[in-house]
Order: C-alpha cells, then sequence, then structure tokens
C-alpha cells in the first residue's frame, strides 16, 4: 500500500484468541477501517492464521516529526477501527486503535463464545462487544449498541 507521495505509514498485526488469551482462534474475520465517526470503506479483509495472527498491513498515519512540534494540535497517530467475528463468538470491535509512522503494532482481540443457551435462544452473535474505553463514549450517543455488559 506505501507509495511515493510522500505518505507514512505504520504496520497492524491482530492477535485474536478465546479462554483469556490462551487459545489462538484460526479463520476469524479481520476487518480493518479507518475511525471517522461516520461509515468507512473497509481497507482490509483478512483471516488469521493457526497461531490466531493476520499478516502485516500498512495503515497510513501522519508523520512522527509532528510529535516534536512544541504545543501542536495533530495527533501524531491515526486511528482505525478492527472488527472481528467468528463463528461461535460474540463479534468484537475495537474502536480508536491508534497507528503510530514507523511503529509495527499489535492489536490483541479475545474472543468471548457463546454458550449453546445463546446459540438456539435468538442471542444475535452480531452484537457488538466493544473492547475499549471508546465504547462508553459512543454509548450515550445510541450510535452503537451491546448486549453484553
Amino acid at each position: 500500500m506505501p507509495n511515493s507521495n510522500n505518505d507514512t505509514y505504520g504496520k497492524l498485526l491482530v492477535k485474536v484468541t478465546s479462554g483469556r488469551d490462551t487459545i489462538p482462534l484460526e479463520n476469524a474475520l479481520v476487518l480493518i477501517r479507518p475511525y471517522d465517526d461516520g461509515e468507512s470503506d473497509i481497507l482490509y479483509s483478512l483471516r488469521t492464521d493457526e497461531d490466531g495472527m493476520t499478516k502485516s498491513v500498512d495503515l497510513k498515519a501522519p508523520p512522527k516529526s509532528i510529535s516534536f512540534i512544541p504545543g501542536g494540535d495533530a495527533k501524531p497517530f491515526s486511528q482505525y477501527i478492527i472488527t472481528v467475528k467468528a463463528d461461535g463468538y460474540y463479534t468484537v470491535e475495537n474502536i480508536g486503535v491508534p497507528i503510530f509512522d514507523g511503529i509495527t503494532s499489535i492489536q490483541n482481540v479475545e474472543m468471548i463464545p457463546l454458550t449453546e443457551v445463546d446459540m438456539f435462544s435468538g442471542i444475535n452473535p452480531e452484537v457488538t462487544y466493544f473492547q475499549n474505553e471508546e465504547y462508553e463514549n459512543l454509548r450515550g450517543t445510541g450510535d452503537r449498541q451491546s448486549n453484553i455488559n
């Protein structure tokens, strides 16, 4: 994805597990899109390997030099939304994942399994479980919903 027009990039790997980070989930679907407070196109659609890891992807990030500007208002990172889906698990969404120029980040995602009762009682596995504080900010706006506390 990098090109010659002076864009800067960071790298992202996503590690998907279950069982309190002990069981890697193979073949989980990982979707990456920009965080811009609206619906965005998917930049990457990836599958995890037997170790629960995606391949490394390049994501645009502001140049690290802006972090050296005293009193600057610009964030020295860009933000992305990572959505992970796997059969038998609730969908997990991480909002506002930071990506820094020149840095390889690993985003850990722990999936919550659906129980047999969940699967047969009409619980929607597409209900999103948020893994970060950003969820609390969105919860009050009615933009997103979660059935898991």
